[in-house]
């Protein structure tokens, strides 16, 4: 898999958040990022998205939740993730 200015840019970003960068001590990169992936109708009140970063022992999985409507703030927002046990080796 080719690495991109794109994996890149998100290795350093993730890098400056404190809990990401104790999980990524070891790793010299990411091997490559997955576009965002929609989760939810664009026409929403809010969009979530995904984006998954492969690295070599582990899998990053990159949630964004963003507000459509201009005259709400979102706050204390909370995403719960379901069924993962029996997906995937958690």
């Amino acid at each position: 898999m080719k690495r991109s200015q794109y994996d890149d840019e998100n290795f350093v970003a993730m890098s400056q958040n404190p809990e990401v960068a104790a999980l990524l001590q070891g790793c010299k990169h990411l091997f490559s990022s997955s576009p965002p992936s929609y989760l939810n109708d664009s026409q929403a009140e809010y969009v979530v998205q995904t984006i998954k970063h492969f690295f070599d022992r582990f899998i990053v999985v990159q949630y964004s939740v963003m507000n459509t409507l201009e005259d709400h703030i979102l706050s204390e927002v909370k995403l719960k993730v379901a069924n993962v046990e029996g997906i995937y080796n958690v």
